[in-house]
């Protein structure tokens, strides 16, 4: 038993040595803009007292000094010690199947329990919870997170005033915006939104098995994105993804695999606002390359080239300049939609490795036309127009639809989102921590049978998992 306590004290003393403002996050504030701040009468306890003497200093010293006579309607700000359960990581059901399976099994989890309880009951953790009078959630709120020292209620004063100050320079920055961006907001499963990840946000996703796109919030108006890898092709008028939300894909008959790298940027032009939309601009340097590309038309979707008619040679690779616009406008917080193009161009960057041909049709692998066909060094630069929309369904579902003016045939995408929130959430507002994202969706398409002449749709199962982490 002393071994176990002398490892949960080590913990303890570790992990606690500092303190510091954690978790946390404001809604958009533009409807109650106007509202004075108030702060409510605290809890009984000495930690909830001292918490809430510091918020009032730490509230004004960040732009948002209390009401001392509020207007009716005003916003409230709650400031509460937390318990030692509130945001357990080892909970009772860990507990209860760690007991059932037992062994080393039953032995560890016992002890990760034992050393959190000593960590929390070390602790001194300080919420401050902003509400509305219009709503039954908080708005907004952030945790603090120390370790207790000699004089606890003194430690709870300089939480608070640490909180305060966070909360109010969020609140301040948060009363200009109309939209409150949510998770995985910055992209549906083949379109871009306006929206970005939130500075320092880092985004992983894996769709259709084996293409990773990562992407990181950089400011308040830049986004930085990298995606690789590869996708089969089931048939011709199949799909590939490329990019920040796009669709790679290359006409022809049987399966085939289209790899491709694409490095980008997204810069956030004009924030949505109470009559105008929000705005956003990307560029994709995408290269693609792989046998699929010898197997008729060439045609990417999304972030790359659509319905330019031509054949290269299998193998060869296709640098292209992508540039997107996106614009979006909510009109409830649970439903927006939005359109935009993209637009993509082959004056390459890259070296590039492949001929087009253009009008008579080509012969599979090789690049060469047939009669009346025409050979050029480029594929004419394509237009295309998107629209979208996303009705969101509480926190975790999202049911989405997009679609993509493709030359010739359109590609429609019906699908939702889960959100699984991962880890430890603390405090009322249930702030911070990453979240699991899965996408399941049909994208639908046409194309004209080689073989027959005839008009045929294809459906394509689309999964994607992410993980974003803030």
């Amino acid at each position: 038993m002393r071994t176990i306590e002398a490892l949960a004290l080590a913990l303890t003393l570790s992990a606690c040595a500092t303190g510091g403002v954690g978790p946390g996050r404001v809604d958009a504030l533009w409807r109650w803009r106007d509202r004075d701040v108030a702060l409510a009468p605290s809890g009984e306890d000495e930690l909830s007292e001292g918490a809430r003497r510091g918020a009032a200093a730490g509230l004004a010293r960040g732009g948002v000094t209390p009401a001392e006579h509020p207007a009716p309607g005003a916003l409230v700000v709650e400031a509460r010690a937390l318990g030692e359960r509130d945001g357990e990581r080892i909970g009772t059901g860990s507990r209860e199947v760690a007991r059932a399976i037992g062994g080393p099994v039953e032995g560890a989890v016992g002890l990760l329990a034992y050393g959190e309880r000593a960590l929390t009951a070390h602790q001194v953790r300080i919420e401050l919870v902003l509400r509305a009078p219009d709503r039954r959630e908080p708005i907004g709120g952030v945790v603090w997170e120390g370790w207790r020292g000699d004089e606890p209620a003194a430690t709870a004063e300089r939480a608070g005033e640490e909180a305060g100050e966070a909360l109010a320079r969020a609140i301040v920055r948060e009363r200009e915006r109309m939209v409150t961006r949510r998770v995985a907001d910055e992209r549906m499963v083949l379109t871009p939104t306006p929206l970005l990840l939130a500075p320092g946000e880092i985004a992983l996703s894996d769709d259709e098995v084996v293409l990773v796109h990562v992407g990181v919030g950089v400011s308040r108006w830049l986004q930085v994105d990298l995606t690789l890898g590869g996708v089969p092709l089931p048939a011709a008028g199949g799909i590939a993804y490329a990019g920040d939300g796009g669709v790679a894909g290359a006409g022809g008959a049987g399966a085939a695999v289209v790899g491709l790298v694409a490095p980008g940027v997204k810069l956030r032009v004009l924030e949505e606002g109470p009559w105008w939309p929000g705005v956003s601009a990307a560029y994709d340097l995408v290269d693609v390359w792989g046998a699929a590309l010898g197997g008729g038309s060439v045609g990417i979707l999304g972030r790359g080239v659509a319905g330019a008619a031509g054949g290269v040679a299998a193998g060869a690779n296709v640098p292209l300049n992508v540039f997107s616009f996106a614009a979006a406008k909510h009109f409830a917080d649970w439903f927006q939609v939005g359109g935009g193009s993209f637009v993509i161009d082959d004056h390459h960057l890259l070296p590039q490795r492949a001929g087009f041909v253009a009008g008579g049709g080509t012969t599979a692998g090789t690049g060469a036309g047939t009669s009346g066909s025409t050979v050029i060094a480029r594929l004419p630069t394509a237009l295309v127009p998107y629209l979208n929309a996303e009705a969101a369904a509480g926190q975790y579902f999202r049911f989405i639809g997009e679609y993509l003016f493709a030359p010739g045939d359109g590609y429609l995408t019906l699908g939702i989102r889960t959100l699984v929130p991962l880890g430890r959430r603390v405090g009322a507002m249930r702030a911070g921590g990453s979240w699991l994202k899965l996408d399941t969706a049909l994208v639908i398409t046409g194309y004209e049978s080689e073989r027959t002449g005839q008009h045929r749709t294809t459906a394509l199962p689309w999964l994607g998992v992410g993980l974003y982490m803030p």
